[in-house]
Formats: structure tokens, C-alpha cells, sequence
């Protein structure tokens, strides 16, 4: 990968891409966000459903029901939420690393760069090769890049850290180098 022409991604991985990230993660694909949403949507409405048709009936068992269900989901969202800041807290370096990803035309690096003050672990840099033909497969979303390496390992590109022609440029490079493992996700 010596001698490529770079397409440059720097930056801090913050908090809130994680949570973009393990929500993306639930249901990626072309259609996650519609699959989310009309899946949540049915959830409410067929607990609103119990809820209404309980109190018509005077039936409170089905009223309960729809409350309970709702309840899950409500959990479910807590729950992870409370999973991100556990795993970000855990890895809290990681958070104030900086995250370089250097796009040549047959693969990438990728470099995290700790910062001494927040690297109570003293963790020593790291820089690793990947050819893109090593990746399961890369999302696009409206912010970011997942780079999956297998079905749990991934590398988060947030689009911030990039100029937006470089985005552009990658998008069109991703397409030509991975065809079907390219998914953009807007």
C-alpha cells in the first residue's frame, strides 16, 4: 500500500458515535432505519391496541399486557444505551485516541493514537494494514462509515473527520473495490 494516493479520515471516536453505532448495528442493512422505525411503530400501536380495547372491555389483564409490552421496549432502549456507556467506559482511551484511516486504492491503515493523558494503561499505538478484500462488509450512513472486519469487529469512520469531497471520493472507490460488500444505508 506504499506509494497509493490517500484519502484521509483524523479524529476522535466520541461517545454518541458508539451509541449511533450500536443502534445502526441492531438492524443494518439498506433499510435499517425503516425496518426500525415500522417495527417500533407496530409495537406501540398494537400495545395502544390492548391498552384502549382493555379499557372498552373493562378487561385489565389486556390492559396490562399493552403496558408490559411497552414497558419491554422502553427497557430494551435503556438497556442499551446503558451498554454503550458501560463498553465506552471500559475502553475509555479509545475515546480520547485519535483514529487515522489512510484509504489507498487496494486498502487501508489504520492507526489509533493514544493520548498520554487518558492512557492510564500506558496502551502503545497501533497501525494496522487491511486490504479491502479483508472486510465483511462497509456500511454508509448519513454520517459514517462502518468498516466491518467480521460480524462484530468494526473500525467507525465518522464523516466529520473527512472532507466532504474526500467522502464523496470513498464512496465512489468503495463502490468500484467492493461492489456487493458496499452498502450505503440513506
Amino acid at each position: 500500500m506504499k506509494g497509493d494516493k490517500y484519502l484521509f479520515s483524523s479524529g476522535k471516536v466520541v461517545l454518541s458515535d458508539y451509541n449511533e453505532y450500536s443502534i445502526f448495528n441492531l438492524c443494518r442493512g439498506k433499510y435499517s432505519r425503516v425496518i426500525r422505525t415500522a417495527v417500533v411503530t407496530w409495537i406501540v400501536i398494537i400495545c395502544a391496541f390492548f391498552a384502549v380495547a382493555g379499557f372498552v372491555a373493562k378487561n385489565m389483564m389486556t390492559v396490562l399486557i399493552g403496558g408490559i409490552i411497552l414497558l419491554c421496549l422502553a427497557s430494551f432502549f435503556v438497556l442499551l444505551r446503558r451498554q454503550v456507556k458501560t463498553v465506552c467506559l471500559k475502553k475509555r482511551q479509545y475515546l480520547y485516541a485519535t483514529h487515522e484511516v489512510r484509504f489507498g486504492k487496494n486498502g487501508l491503515i489504520y492507526s489509533v493514537l493514544f493520548d498520554p493523558e487518558h492512557n492510564p494503561y500506558k496502551q502503545e499505538n497501533t497501525q494496522d494494514d487491511f486490504f479491502y478484500d479483508d472486510f465483511y462488509r462497509i456500511y454508509e450512513t448519513g454520517g459514517f462509515f462502518y468498516l466491518y472486519l467480521d460480524k462484530k469487529s468494526t473500525i467507525i469512520v465518522p464523516k466529520r473527520n473527512m472532507m466532504p469531497a474526500d467522502s464523496m471520493e470513498l464512496r465512489e472507490l468503495l463502490t468500484k473495490k467492493l461492489d456487493k460488500k458496499f452498502i450505503r444505508c440513506i
